[in-house]
C-alpha cells in the first residue's frame, strides 16, 4: 500500500518487482513510490481468489477503474527498465486497423563456440545482443539446455565452458521490453582422445606408413599403416595410464605413457629412430651368441645392454655419438672392444666376433662317455672357488682364479673316481677341458714316482695319463707330484695309458702302460736337458739348437728345433723364428711355460741354398730381452758328392785361378796322405812316388801356382826324408 496518489482520470503506469532479499519495489508512472517488505501472500492454488486488482485485505474490493496491457517479466526489472517501458511510444492508430510499435526482437550473434570440432575441454562462450528499437532487454544463455546465465545488463557475455567430449550446443533466448523475441542456436563436437604423428628423430622429417599400439594393462587399441596427424577417438582407446607404442619397420620402437580419459584430448608426436642392431658371434663356427653384454662409450656419455636372445638393439637417441668404442662381453669368451663412429643418420647392424676364453668344462664317464654332472673346484695359491651340480662350466678369465690353477673334477653322484687338472688361465687364453671319470667298479689306484738322473725325488712333476679315443690320444687325468715324488692317478686295469712325464728343466718322457696288476707303482726318471749339449746363460737357464752341424742337404725336410730351460721359472716368454732370403718363414712364441720348453718347426728345403738364420729368444725376469742367434750354410750337393775324385773331375773345367786354389789343396791333402805312406817305404820310393804323383796330377798347371806347389812338394820331399 502506498501513499501516493494517482490522477484517477488518466491512464496509470504501476510497476511491482519482487527482490531476491524479499522486499519489491512499486513504482508509479515510472517513479519509485514504495521499496518495503511488508506484504502478504496467497497459495497459488487459490484460483478464485487470484482476481487482478481485488484488494484481499479490505472485504474483497475490487479494483475501481479499467485494466489494460498487463506483462509479466522473468525477471527483476530495473529502474532503467521502467523507465525504458513507461517512456515507449504509445501506439498510433490508423482507420480500420491498430498500427503498433516496429517490434523489431534483439539481434543475436553467438561468437564462440563456433559449428566446429574442438579438441580441448575447455570452451569459449561469447554471445554478443543488441536491440534498434528497444533500450531494455533480457537473454538466457543455455549449454546443452541447461542454463549458463540470465543476461539483463551487459551485450555481451563471455565465460568459459567445460566440456567432455562428445556432441554440444548453445542456445540463446532474447525478450526485449516490447514482448519482442528472438532465438539462436550453435552446434559444436568436442572430441577427447589422441591426435598422434610420427617422426623420425634424427632428422624431424615426417613418417608414414607407421603403426600404433596401445594398451592399459586390460584393454588394448592397435592400427597400422598410419600417417600424420591420425585422430583416435576416446571411445575406442584404453583408458587411465596408457603405454603408447610408435612402430615402423626399420626403426626402434618408442613408447610413450598418458593419461587417456573421456575429459583429456592428448596431443602426441613420436619421435622415433633408425634401429641400431649389435650381434656377436663365436668366430671358429660363426653361431650367434646369446646371452651376452654390451657397452658403447664415446667417453661422454654410455650406453648398455643385457642382451639375451641374439640381438642389441637401440634406438639412434640412445647411442652415444661420434667415436664410439663397442665392447662386447660373455662368460667364456675373450672380450672384444672395437670403434666404429655414429652419427644422426646412421642404420647400424654391426657383428662382433668373439673367441672362447677362460675356461669350458664338460664332464664324461671314461669307459661310455655318457655326460655326468659334476662339482667343479678352481683354485690357486690365492683364491679357491667352487661350484656344484653343473652339466656343464663356462666361465670368462676374469670369473675365475687366474694364472697357475688346479682344476678338481668330482661326480655329482658320488659314484666316479675325482680328477685334478692342472693349467694356466691368462686373460688372451680359451682352455676347454673334457674331463673322464672311472666308476669305483672300473678303476684302481696307480701311483707313481718321478726321480732325477741321480735318482733322487722330484717335486712337481705333471703325470698326464691319456687314453685312445678314435686314434687320438686324449688326455682323461692328471696329477702331480708332492714333495715325495709321488702322485697318483685312478686308472682302467684293462686300458693302455699313455703316460706323459714333464717337468721344466727336465726332458719330457713318455711311457705306455697297461696296469694290470693290482694298484702298481711306477717309478720314471728324468734326465736334466743341461747334460745334453746345452749352452748355460745363467744359473739357471740354458739352451740349445737342433740340428747342430753347420751345414744342411737342400731337397729334403728338416726339422730344427729350440730348446731353452729355467729351473727356476724365470722365462716371461720365449720363442724361435726362421728367416731365409730375408723371409720369416716360421715363428712362434710361448707365453704359458715359465720353465721353458721345446718349440720345433718343419722346414722344406727344397730348391733352397744358401743361408738359413735361424733365432731363438727369451725374456728373462728381471733381465730383459735375450736373442740366441745360429745360422746353417744349405749346400747344393748330397754329402756322397764331396769326394776328392769328384773335385777332380770338375777342376779340369775350372778357371786357372781356381785350378790354383784346388791345386794346394790337393797338395795338402796329398802331403798329408803321404806322411804316414812314407814312414814304410824306402827314401827312393818315398821320393819317386811323391814326386811322381806331384808331377802327374798337376802337369796342366802354368800359372803362379805350379811354382807354389813344387814348392809344397819338395817340402814334402825333404820333411819324409827328414822322418826317414
Amino acid at each position: 500500500k502506498t501513499n501516493d496518489s494517482a490522477t484517477l482520470t488518466n491512464w496509470n503506469h504501476i510497476v511491482v518487482t519482487a527482490k531476491t532479499n524479499d522486499r519489491y519495489d512499486l513504482y508509479i508512472n515510472g517513479i519509485l513510490s514504495i521499496s518495503d517488505t511488508s506484504f502478504g501472500a496467497f497459495a497459488i492454488t487459490e484460483i478464485n481468489n487470484n482476481i487482478i486488482g481485488s484488494s484481499r485485505g479490505y472485504n474483497g474490493n475490487f479494483f475501481k477503474g479499467v485494466i489494460d496491457d498487463i506483462r509479466v517479466y522473468n525477471k527483476q526489472l530495473s529502474q532503467s527498465d521502467v523507465d525504458s517501458i513507461y517512456t515507449a511510444t504509445e501506439p498510433t492508430y490508423s482507420f480500420g486497423a491498430e498500427e503498433s510499435q516496429s517490434g523489431t526482437p534483439p539481434s543475436i550473434t553467438i561468437n564462440s563456440p563456433a559449428n566446429t570440432t574442438y579438441y580441448t575441454t575447455s570452451i569459449p562462450l561469447n554471445v554478443t545482443v543488441s536491440d534498434s528499437d528497444s533500450a531494455s532487454f533480457w537473454c538466457a544463455i543455455y549449454n546443452d539446455g541447461v542454463l549458463v546465465t540470465n543476461e539483463t545488463t551487459n551485450t555481451t557475455y563471455t565465460t568459459t565452458l567445460t566440456k567432455n567430449g562428445g556432441s554440444h550446443n548453445v542456445s540463446v533466448h532474447c525478450e526485449d521490453v516490447d514482448t519482442s523475441t528472438s532465438d539462436d542456436v550453435e552446434y559444436y563436437y568436442v572430441f577427447m582422445g589422441l591426435n598422434v604423428s610420427a617422426f623420425n628423430g634424427g632428422n624431424a622429417s615426417a613418417l608414414a606408413g607407421w603403426n600404433i599400439y596401445t594398451t592399459n594393462g586390460t584393454f588394448n587399441y592397435s592400427d597400422t599403416g598410419l600417417t600424420n596427424p591420425t585422430l583416435i577417438d576416446i571411445a575406442n582407446l584404453p583408458t587411465g595410464s596408457v603405454n603408447i607404442t610408435f612402430e615402423k619397420t626399420g626403426f626402434k620402437n618408442a613408447t610413450y605413457t598418458r593419461t587417456l580419459n573421456n575429459s583429456a584430448f592428448v596431443q602426441l608426436d613420436g619421435n622415433i629412430y633408425y634401429n641400431q642392431l649389435f650381434y656377436a658371434k663365436d668366430i671358429d663356427t660363426d653361431a650367434t651368441l646369446n646371452i651376452w653384454n654390451i657397452l658403447l662409450t664415446n667417453g661422454t656419455s654410455n650406453a648398455t645392454q643385457a642382451v639375451i636372445t641374439g640381438t642389441a638393439s637401440f634406438g639412434l637417441d640412445e647411442l652415444p655419438q661420434g667415436s664410439v668404442n663397442v665392447t662386447i662381453s660373455k662368460d667364456g669368451y675373450n672380450t672384444n672392444t672395437t670403434t666404429i663412429t655414429i652419427d644422426g643418420n646412421s642404420t647400424i647392424a654391426y657383428t662382433t666376433y668373439l673367441k672362447k676364453a677362460g675356461l669350458y668344462v664338460i664332464v664324461k664317464d671314461e669307459t661310455t662317455l655318457a655326460a655326468l654332472n659334476f662339482n667343479i673346484t678352481i683354485f690357486n695359491s690365492t683364491n679357491t672357488q667352487t661350484w656344484t651340480n653343473e652339466s656343464e662350466f663356462s666361465k670368462a678369465w676374469d670369473k675365475i682364479p687366474s694364472g697357475i690353477i688346479t682344476i678338481q673334477i668330482i661326480d655329482f653322484g658320488g659314484n666316479y673316481t675325482g680328477r685334478n687338472y692342472y693349467t694356466t688361465i691368462t686373460s688372451t687364453t680359451a682352455y676347454t677341458l673334457t674331463s673322464y671319470l672311472l666308476s669305483y667298479a672300473n678303476s684302481i689306484n696307480v701311483g707313481f714316482v718321478a726321480i732325477d738322473s741321480y735318482d733322487a725325488t722330484l717335486s712337481s712333476v705333471l703325470i698326464t695319463a691319456q687314453k685312445l679315443y678314435n686314434i687320438t690320444w686324449t688326455t682323461v687325468a692328471q696329477g702331480k707330484t708332492d714333495g715325495a715324488g709321488t702322485t697318483n692317478i685312478y686308472m682302467n686295469p684293462l686300458v693302455s695309458y699313455k703316460i706323459k712325464v714333464e717337468k721344466g728343466g727336465y726332458i719330457t718322457q713318455y711311457v705306455t702302460i697297461t696296469p694290470s696288476a693290482t694298484n702298481p707303482t711306477y717309478t720314471i726318471r728324468l734326465p736334466s736337458v743341461r747334460a745334453i749339449n746345452f749352452t748355460t746363460l745363467f744359473d739357471d737357464i740354458s739352451y740349445r739348437f737342433t740340428p747342430q752341424t753347420p751345414g744342411l742337404e737342400t731337397e729334403i725336410i728338416q726339422y730344427i728345433n729350440f730348446t731353452i730351460s729355467s729351473s727356476g721359472g724365470n722365462l716371461q716368454y720365449y720363442g724361435l723364428n726362421i728367416t731365409y732370403n730375408g723371409s720369416v718363414i716360421f715363428s712362434h712364441e710361448v707365453t704359458t711355460d715359465p720353465y721353458g720348453g721345446e718349440i720345433g718347426a718343419l722346414v722344406n728345403l727344397t730348391g733352397k741354398t744358401g743361408t738359413l738364420y735361424v733365432n731363438g729368444y727369451f725374456f728373462k725376469t728381471d733381465y730383459g730381452l735375450t736373442y740366441l742367434n745360429t745360422a746353417y750354410r744349405i749346400w747344393d750337393y748330397e754329402y756322397g758328392n764331396y769326394t776328392v775324385a769328384a773335385i777332380i773331375e770338375s777342376w779340369k773345367n775350372e778357371t786357372h785361378i781356381s785350378k790354383d786354389v784346388s791345386a794346394i789343396t790337393l797338395s795338402i791333402l796329398c802331403v798329408c796322405v803321404m806322411i804316414p805312406v812314407a814312414s814304410v817305404v824306402s827314401i827312393g820310393a818315398g821320393i819317386i812316388g811323391v814326386i811322381m804323383l806331384s808331377f802327374g796330377l798337376y802337369a796342366e798347371i802354368i800359372t803362379m801356382g805350379q811354382w807354389i806347389i813344387t814348392l809344397l812338394v819338395v817340402i814334402s820331399i825333404m820333411y819324409i826324408r827328414g822322418r826317414i
